[in-house]
């Protein structure tokens, strides 16, 4: 079908953060990504015609690899690929052994698998700490924190970005007063569908189905459910902590034991009383259950109410551990 073939797809995402955007839909593809890249210069774009359209100017005379379905031209075979799989066939083979989840390539499956169950991230950055489960993500971070030209600059602050559409981001997320994404539930507003649809999985997923039999947890995706059992109910507990006899079956969760519980510096203070946090995450929880009558989380068998949903998790374990319930709703939405 394909007149020139190589491995899997190549993209690139187009998040001017990418530890908290990285986020893969219930299809293959990661959110906020531009798939078509150019080969010859830094230009991505999530419209392959405007990747036709580029080559077609900035690049005459580079080899071109046409699809044998359409009119469809691309620069290199990766683009060729993904059209073709995006576009004609929609074949998903590769099944990932952690969950449900089926994608179109090889790259695809490893990326999900790394981002969702094991943690990994191979690709590290020369100038930086910072690391990724994909080659092209580290390529677009490198560009944009180290060495590319930031050719569009935020009007009211510092910031710079490789490619308009991150500066659109970057402007309605952090200098616009504009949020047209409302929750239907709470007085929570987004400037972006996809920070919306975060606060809702979050805070009002209802229907949970999936009810794990040795504790209170609940889920609403199978893929979920079986992460927690490996995690917390599982005898391979493959990775262990070298400081203390701690083990546990995802990397992500020694990493946070680490974090927590082995780290020197503890940035994050409260200003109420001495408590110091590794995580600000940790410090807004502690001030809500310490130091506020917010205490929105209530047990269904007895008269406990905490601030926070895993204070009511070791409560149900310690005091009703036969107990199977749906994992408790605030009975009033956290503040925002």
């Amino acid at each position: 079908m394909l007149k020139e073939h190589t491995s899997g797809p190549h993209f690139e995402t187009g998040s001017e953060n990418f530890g908290t955007h990285w986020l893969l839909k219930e299809t293959d593809e990661p959110e906020n990504i531009k798939p078509y890249i150019c080969r010859e210069c830094s230009f991505c774009t999530d419209n392959e015609m405007e990747l036709n359209k580029h080559m077609k100017s900035r690049h005459k005379g580079r080899k071109v690899y046409s699809c044998e379905l359409c009119i469809y031209t691309a620069s290199n075979s990766g683009n060729l690929n993904y059209h073709v799989l995006s576009k004609h066939t929609g074949e998903r083979p590769y099944k990932c052994d952690y969950c449900e989840h089926r994608a179109r390539s090889s790259s695809y499956l490893k990326i999900h698998v790394r981002s969702k169950h094991t943690g990994e991230k191979p690709y590290k950055c020369n100038y930086c700490e910072f690391g990724t489960a994909h080659p092209n993500v580290l390529k677009t971070h490198i560009a944009a924190k180290h060495t590319g030209d930031k050719r569009y600059k935020c009007p009211q602050c510092d910031y710079c970005a490789l490619h308009s559409g991150n500066l659109n981001y970057h402007i309605s997320s952090k200098h616009s007063e504009e949020k047209p994404f409302k929750c239907q539930f709470c007085s929570y507003t987004a400037g972006h569908s996809s920070n919306l649809k975060l606060h809702m999985e979050s805070k009002h997923l209802a229907e949970k189905p999936h009810k794990c039999p040795h504790c209170v947890y609940t889920t609403a995706h199978p893929g979920n459910f079986k992460v927690h059992i490996a995690a917390n109910h599982s005898d391979d507990k493959r990775f262990k902590c070298k400081a203390c006899d701690y083990s546990t079956a995802q990397a992500g969760n020694l990493k946070s034991h680490m974090l927590c519980n082995h780290a020197n510096e503890r940035p994050f203070k409260c200003e109420l009383c001495p408590a110091e946090f590794i995580q600000p995450g940790r410090l807004k929880a502690h001030i809500t259950s310490r130091h506020t009558e917010f205490k929105p989380y209530a047990c269904e068998l007895c008269d406990y109410k905490c601030a926070q949903q895993p204070a009511l998790t070791r409560h149900m374990k310690r005091k009703h551990p036969t107990a199977v319930i749906n994992k408790p709703k605030p009975v009033v939405s956290q503040p925002n």
